[in-house]
This record gives C-alpha cells, structure tokens and sequence, in this order.
C-alpha cells in the first residue's frame, strides 16, 4: 500500500498508511528536516484514527532546565494510542519538558513596570560577541560580524561604535538580509546612515576613510522610530510620539542572546501602562460651570505656571480679562484662561510654547492640566511676577498660599480597592498587554514580534513614557521553534504506527498551516 499527503496553502490534510510493523512513521517533520513532510507553522492540529486498529503516536519534543536563563538538553517523546474512531487535538505545536515541575517554563527573568529610562543600555545591548569581524568603509552596503552566533534578523536596527568622548552611539543601520549557511551567515546586508545618523560618524577605532574598524561594539538601539521625522535622539528617552504611536525595533534589548538559547519574549507576559499628567487645583468646592467665580467683570487677572518643571519649561505669566463673572458659559472666566493657553501654545516667545495645558471644573474643583504624559509632567501655579492683579485671594478662590499642592505625573498603581467590596484587585484598565499570539490590547492596540522584540503601539497618549513588564529567558520565550540547532520549544515531529502486527492502521492529520 502506498502513503499520501496532501497539502494547500492555508490547510494541511495529511493522511498515511501505517505499515504492520513496529516502525514508526513520519507525518509530521519540523525544521530539521528535509523531507517532504517538512511544515513549520501548524496550529489547530488534529490526528484522527480513521483505520480499523488502534494506532501509537509519537510526539518528539525537547527537555529544558530552569535557570536564567532556562538551557535546552536532550530530545524526550511523548506516546499515547488512539483506538479506531479516536482524535487527538493540538491547538499549537508549542511543548515541551521541563525540569521543574513546580516553576514556570514561561518565568526565568522578570521585568516589572521598568522604565525605558532605567534600561542599562551598556549591558544589555553591548554583548561582548557582538562586534565587527571586518572594517566597514563608507560605501560598503555589507558587513561582517565576529561570530556567527549573532542573534540578529532581518528589520533589526544596529548601531556601530561608540563615541567614548560623549557616549553617544554612532551610525544606525538596518538588517535587510542574513548570508545563508556557515561560510556566508556572518554577513549582514544592511541599510546605511539611518534616522538621522551618518556614515561619517566615527568610533574610537576609526581612521579617516571608515566607518567602522574591525572590533567595532554592534549595539541594539531602541528609540521611537516614528518620532520627529524618524530622527535618532528626538526624545531623550522612550516616548510615544505626538500622534500616539510607539514603534521600536527591539524589546529594550531584553530577550536577545547568542545562540538563539531562550531568546525572545514569553507570549502573553507583556504588560504596560503610561504616566498620569500632572496638574494642580485651587481647592475649592462644589464649583460648576454656572458657579460665580468672584471676580469683577472688566477687570483684568494674571498668574504665573511652570509647565513640566523648570528643568524644562520656565514660568510664564498668563494674563487674561474677565467678561461673564462665570466659571462656564459663553466667554466665561475658563474659556478666557483656556484661550490664554491655546495662544501661548504657539507663541514663540512663550515659555510653553508646544506644551499643552487646559484648565477645567473636576469633582467640584478648579484643575489645571498639563496635558504631556511624561514622567515630567507637573503644573506649579504662582502670583503674577509681572505686575498684574493676582488672581488668587480673589472673590471665591483662596489665595495662592492656601491652593492644593502640585500633584506630579505617576504611574497608576496595579492593582485598586473595589470601593463597594473593599477587595483588591487588578487596576486592568491602565494597561496595554499581549494576548499570547502577537497583538496588543488593551490601553493600546499594536502587535509584538516575540522572536526580535519589535513592538508597535498605536492608541497611546501622546508624548507621554510608558513602563514595561515582561518574562523572557525562558524555554516557551519567542517565537515557536523547530528547527534544529536553536534551541526546540515546539513538537518538532509528529509520527506513527500501527498497534496491530496484523493489521494495518490508517490516521489522518488535518491543520492550520499559517
């Protein structure tokens, strides 16, 4: 009797006849393979008996030791026997053995609400093996790594040298091909001089005429490349941009090793959430938009703000005429402010100049806002410095030493009381998370690559910092992997035989090649 094995583009349908012997058949065969059979991406995997004696089916995995990060050992197998009629159904090929059965295959390192700010880009991103094997000149649109253990992809983002003077990293390249086979994959074919960078830039080791010497560091930059025209430096750390959008091209550097050993991010571990804005109030009580404010109509008020710290911004007087006496209601004392803003938001002069602040009634309270979510984010109010007629210690609003204090940007907490129960419980609505097969939800939307860390956020408020939690290192970190030589994750084969010495068995596999 023969085999047959049929195959489209979207569905796999296997099906094999199963000799009378006690030799096992493949039906499956994963990366390290060659043969007809091979399939790499199956999901929703069913094997059915559809002969008349019972089958054995063999699944081949691999045994990983919990450490940080988790290490790959030998193959182990997996048996089970499907009677005549029986399925068995897989949702993923993602399994494997492990050494402790009381720890997570998904744990080993653990990063909780860290802040780009915090990443110690030295460390993680100037692996000692990660260096030029050949010098670099200005026109060449290839270059050598040291090792062919590199752990790079294509659309990876690398950085060459470092200026030691200003600790600055030098000419940003992207990955758009990797040489094949152990004489050609230490070559990378790379785009040159990105986000604002220059062939020109030089390391320490360089000469006049290149770009780069022979054991040259090769960095992972991470920044917003969406940001100010895709320029490299645009933010000084990490942000979302002015539309909302976060795009880096690896996770923080975390999840790369040589090798491919654990590397990646573990599915459905990601979380984030972004900084408050800052803001202060008057302190008032039971204020509405049909509350009389106090002041005397035609008269004409002023204040001084600091927007984000005077790190950043300097104080500014905001000077302002009242009309309706009014807290809301047509030209009143809140929309005279609010213009105020508005106008000082594009004035060259202006200390705010670009930076978004408003000014409303919350829970009965006069609230200014500064409207950046940065971890910088703050409003300190203050009496006219320029001559003006204060606007505190006037009609209803105390005066400025008797106001709220400033409340600074944070991160909202984790977790929240029910106010009605008093349980704690997860603050779930703060955060962006990963939902296990590559996209986000949540208080953004996107998708993360687990393999390289690219992450793409969407949704996010503008320029505002974000924090981050994820598991990597571990055995079920990045993508599914079955090919040999990188560290297995995954059922790597799938095969069978037939119980009866007698009779021949018939199985059929049917799933999801994506």
């Amino acid at each position: 009797m023969g085999n047959t094995f049929k195959r489209t583009q979207k569905v796999t349908y296997g099906s094999k006849i199963l000799p009378t012997t006690a030799a096992y058949m493949d039906m499956y065969l994963g990366g390290s393979h060659t043969g007809g059979n091979k399939i790499e991406n199956l999901s929703n995997i069913n094997i059915k008996n559809v002969g008349r004696t019972a089958i054995e089916i063999k699944l081949d995995i691999n045994e990983w030791t919990a450490g940080t990060p988790d290490a790959d050992s030998d193959p182990r197998y997996l048996m089970t026997i499907l009677g005549a009629g029986e399925s068995m159904f897989l949702p993923t090929l993602r399994m494997l053995s492990y050494s402790a059965g009381a720890a997570s295959a998904g744990s080993a390192y653990l990063l909780s609400n860290t802040l780009p700010s915090e990443v110690n880009s030295e460390a993680l991103f100037a692996v000692s093996s990660w260096t030029l094997g050949a010098a670099v000149d200005d026109t060449d649109t290839t270059i050598t790594v040291n090792t062919d253990q590199h752990d790079f992809y294509v659309g990876d983002l690398i950085q060459i040298g470092t200026d030691t003077t200003t600790s600055t990293r030098q000419e940003i390249m992207r990955v758009t091909g990797i040489g094949v086979g152990a004489a050609n994959n230490t070559i990378l074919e790379v785009d040159r001089a990105l986000y604002g960078t220059s062939k020109a830039d030089k390391d320490t080791q360089n000469d006049a005429t290149e770009g780069a010497t022979s054991g040259s560091r090769i960095h992972l930059p991470f920044f917003n490349i969406t940001q100010n025209s895709n320029h490299y430096g645009g933010y000084a750390t990490a942000q979302s941009d002015l539309n909302g959008v976060f795009h880096i091209m690896n996770f923080f550097g975390y999840g790369r090793y040589t090798n491919s050993v654990a590397g990646g991010i573990t599915p459905g571990t990601i979380a984030g959430k972004f900084f408050t804005s800052g803001y202060q109030e008057f302190g008032m009580r039971g204020q509405t938009s049909s509350s009389n404010s106090g002041l005397t109509a035609g008269a004409t008020y002023g204040f001084d703000i600091t927007v984000n710290g005077s790190g950043l911004l300097n104080s500014d007087t905001m000077t302002f005429t009242v009309d309706n006496t009014n807290w809301g209601g047509t030209n009143g004392v809140l929309s005279k402010i609010q213009a105020v803003f508005d106008t000082q938001y594009y004035t060259t002069s202006s200390n705010i100049l670009n930076e978004r602040v408003t000014i409303g009634i919350v829970g009965g309270d006069i609230r200014i806002t500064s409207q950046s979510r940065l971890s910088t984010s703050a409003i300190l109010l203050a009496a006219p410095s320029e001559g003006e007629t204060t606007i505190f210690g006037v009609g209803r609003i105390p005066a400025i030493g008797s106001i709220e204090s400033p409340v600074s940007s944070v991160l909202p907490p984790d977790s929240i009381y029910d106010r009605k129960s008093g349980i704690e419980m997860e603050n779930e609505s703060v955060y962006f998370y990963d939902d296990g097969n590559g996209n986000i939800r949540g208080a953004a939307s996107g998708y993360i690559n687990y393999t390289t860390g690219e992450l793409y956020l969407t949704g996010c408020p503008p320029e505002a910092h974000l924090s981050f939690s994820a598991n990597y290192g571990a055995a079920h970190s990045g993508g599914i992997k079955v090919t040999s030589g990188v560290s297995q994750n995954s059922i790597y084969e799938i095969s069978a035989r037939s119980c009866n010495h007698k009779v021949t068995g018939l199985v059929e596999i049917t799933a999801t090649e994506q």
